[in-house]
């Protein structure tokens, strides 16, 4: 199983939104896909599939905790998609949740340096899935260290512009670190533009920024071909206390998301091929 962590040079850029729309475009293509929900400030990931706080269910931190069996903890979630001729058969999509009681085992994770829980707890469901979305706090915490330590890649994700490329710059510096800290690379696998309307002759401007020999020294960030438009559903429901990050199947931005799974998909046949020469 690929451990991708999409992450963002902050909250509230579409990361949780990315996570919940790719999950399901890689099971219509095919794909196990296993997503992670490991941002306890805002369990939006688990709210949009339906999965209340109190409701019964198994989560992470009792996993963490060790009272439960991780086989039996995923939750299947339905394709709010109807399929079509595009479907590729034998995809899947499942879920481990959590909730804000995950918030309480920070102090404890920072006090004895378990950032490797994460990993150890997924390695025990490596053969159940391709794939893994593993979704959390924009925020540098002990919980997004302990998401790190258990990436094998990461996708960035956010709005595009020079800021984002700086700020962006600093998460490749802090991920080299705990790259060595962690004992394995982690690979930047790209930056995906969100809740954009831009033209492609902006977007080719912006991606120049992410080609800066000075703020990447190490080389440019592989930015998308494609593009996620912006969704006025997605925008305005928090505003009415709708915690949805789901777009509308039927819509452009699902159709995007579409797009930029078949991307991602390359892009990780890409770079493991050229691991492996």
């Amino acid at each position: 199983m690929y451990r991708l962590l999409v992450w963002s040079s902050k909250g509230g850029v579409g990361k949780t939104t990315s996570v919940a729309n790719l999950g399901p475009a890689l099971a219509r293509r095919g794909n196990r896909v296993l997503l992670v929900g490991f941002d306890a400030h805002q369990p939006d990931l688990e709210m949009t599939f339906g999965i209340e706080d109190d409701d019964d269910v198994t989560r992470i931190e009792d996993l963490l905790a060790g009272s439960a069996d991780p086989l039996t903890a995923t939750i299947e979630i339905d394709d709010p998609m109807a399929p079509t001729r595009d479907h590729k058969p034998g995809g899947s999509l499942r879920l481990l949740a959590t909730s804000e009681r995950l918030l309480a085992l920070t102090a404890d994770v920072a006090a004895t340096g378990r950032f490797d829980a994460l990993d150890r707890l997924l390695a025990g469901l490596d053969e159940t899935a391709d794939i893994a979305l593993i979704d959390t706090t924009g925020a540098v915490t002990p919980l997004t260290r302990m998401a790190m330590f258990a990436a094998d890649g990461i996708l960035f994700c956010g709005e595009p512009g020079v800021y984002e490329a700086k700020t962006i710059a600093r998460r490749l510096d802090e991920l080299d670190e705990l790259g060595v800290e962690a004992g394995h690379a982690i690979t930047p696998v790209g930056m995906l533009f969100v809740r954009t309307n831009a033209r492609s002759r902006q977007l080719r401007a912006w991606a120049t920024a992410f080609a800066d020999p000075e703020q990447f020294p190490s080389g440019p960030l592989y930015v998308f071909q494609t593009h996620i438009r912006q969704q006025s559903s997605v925008r305005d429901h928090p505003g009415y206390g709708v915690p949805t990050v789901f777009a509308d199947p039927g819509g452009r931005v699902a159709h995007d998301y579409a797009a930029a799974a078949k991307e991602l998909e390359a892009r990780l046949a890409q770079l493991a091929q050229d691991q492996a020469a």
